[in-house]
């Protein structure tokens, strides 16, 4: 998936990152995530309907 992601942000500046996730059958929020690093999973950015998770509650 990381040489897929890569190959996306390569290439972004020739084509529509859209264009290339449908080409390349990759999830947009996959090489968004990946470009983003781990920091994009943390459990503290997940959405709720209040805003944002809380391991606190």
């Amino acid at each position: 998936m990381s040489e897929l992601c890569r190959f996306i942000h390569a290439e972004k500046a020739n084509h529509p990152v859209i264009l290339l996730c449908r080409a390349l059958h990759v999830a947009r929020s996959s090489c968004y995530a990946w470009r983003e690093g781990e920091a994009a999973w943390t459990p503290s950015t997940w959405p709720t309907a209040e805003g944002t998770w809380s391991p606190a509650g």
